[in-house]
């Protein structure tokens, strides 16, 4: 009985976990289809679906698979989650993991994007159509709210765990 428990524990964490990074990698991509180009709008939702497409599919498998799981052994994930506060501290802890990995990846890559957008705007003089306030905008805007989402998703970790701790204590 103690092994379908940990069983159990961990289809928990693992969709938790699932839903909780997955929302926020959807932020992020939302956050490139929406201001990360210059094309008309169809045309990014276009592009969105044909670069996402199978990522979406797989995500949802997932969670569903893992939801059917927590299902067949006749407990929500709420009523899992408030019997077992680790599940709640462990899915925090590997929140936070991945936040900061993602931040210590991306944060250069972001910096060098908005680098690159004001060093190209140095070299070309004539900008008469207020393209150059665009592309200022643009780069600043997609890579801080890029920067931002990912804080958010390690706050969010930190709070989970915090919240967690403190039921188990």
């Amino acid at each position: 009985m103690k092994e379908q428990e940990e069983i159990k524990t961990i289809f928990g964490i693992a969709l938790i976990y699932t839903v909780i990074t997955s929302i926020f990698s959807l932020l992020h991509k939302v956050n490139t289809l929406l201001i990360g180009s210059h094309e008309v709008l169809n045309i990014r939702i276009h592009l969105f679906f044909k670069k996402s497409t199978l990522w979406i599919i797989v995500v949802a498998a997932i969670i569903i698979i893992l939801s059917l799981y927590v299902k067949k052994s006749n407990q929500k994930v709420s009523t899992l989650i408030a019997e077992n506060p680790m599940i709640g501290m462990v899915v925090g802890v590997l929140v936070v993991l991945k936040g900061v990995s993602d931040l210590a990846s991306s944060l250069p890559i972001n910096i060098i994007n908005i680098e690159s957008v004001f060093e190209a705007i140095r070299h070309i003089d004539v900008f008469l159509d207020g393209t150059k306030e665009k592309m200022i905008l643009q780069a600043v805007v997609t890579n801080a709210f890029s920067i931002v989402i990912i804080i958010s998703q390690t706050i969010l970790g930190v709070f989970l765990f915090k919240v967690y701790k403190k039921r188990m204590n």
